[in-house]
């Protein structure tokens, strides 16, 4: 009977180690059954941990998944370059922006 599953997400770094491998920090996540990306998480891949533990606390398997890059939709992207040439036509030379 399944117990208390652990979940751990983790967020690609910009950089590669000299070995050619993936760098991941782990996530601080609320929640280990979700994940809400954020605009800085595009282009990165995720990679979630998922180690099985039944009511007796008897550890299974880790398995692991790493995701494709996260891509910005279309629209959203389409949407973005809008603003921005607006932004420009008015003058301005930056956006800053608050993002949760």
């Amino acid at each position: 009977q399944e117990g208390r599953t652990e979940i751990e997400w983790f967020l690609e770094t910009l950089s590669n180690d000299i070995r050619g491998g993936d760098n991941f920090e782990r996530l601080a996540v609320k929640d280990p059954m979700t994940y809400t990306p954020t605009v800085d998480d595009i282009d990165k891949r995720i990679k979630i941990l998922l180690t099985p533990v039944r009511v007796d606390g008897i550890r299974g398997p880790t398995y692991q998944h790493i995701l494709e890059p996260l891509r910005m939709p279309p629209q959203t992207a389409e949407e973005v370059k809008k603003c921005l040439a607006e932004f420009k036509s008015h003058g301005a030379n930056f956006l800053v922006a608050e993002v949760d």
